[in-house]
């Protein structure tokens, strides 16, 4: 199912005690609204709000 997100994203960049370089994404969505056929749908409400190790993930920056 296609799913169409609007709003705005948040970036925060900051250098650790290693001085290793770290970031995060902080996504504010403002509506959400779904695309396809109508199926049973089940509401995730949790959210991960730990930073993201960027040595894991391949980030443009």
């Amino acid at each position: 199912m296609l799913v169409e997100a609007t709003g705005r994203i948040g970036v925060n960049v900051w250098n650790n005690m290693d001085g290793e370089a770290k970031a995060s994404l902080t996504l504010y969505v403002q509506h959400v609204q779904l695309h396809g056929k109508n199926v049973k749908h089940e509401t995730a409400t949790a959210v991960n709000s730990e930073p993201i190790d960027t040595a894991e993930v391949d980030l443009p920056f």
